[in-house]
């Protein structure tokens, strides 16, 4: 399973960021991002617009 930001709508707070027990979250020059090689997909991702999402990839 692999989530994502919704970059374009994120309003910097860096809650989720803070939350993440698995530091999957991680913050790039202006954006974050979830990196999937640390993100265990527990779903305990935190923002308060909801702007992470389970993304679909095609395999």
């Amino acid at each position: 399973m692999v989530y994502q930001i919704n970059t374009a709508a994120c309003h910097n707070c860096s809650n989720c960021i803070y939350d993440c027990d698995d530091d999957a979250i991680l913050q790039g020059p202006g954006y974050k991002y979830i990196d999937p090689d640390l993100c265990v997909a527990c779903g305990d991702c935190s923002c308060p617009w909801n702007l992470i999402y389970r993304a679909v990839v095609a395999y």
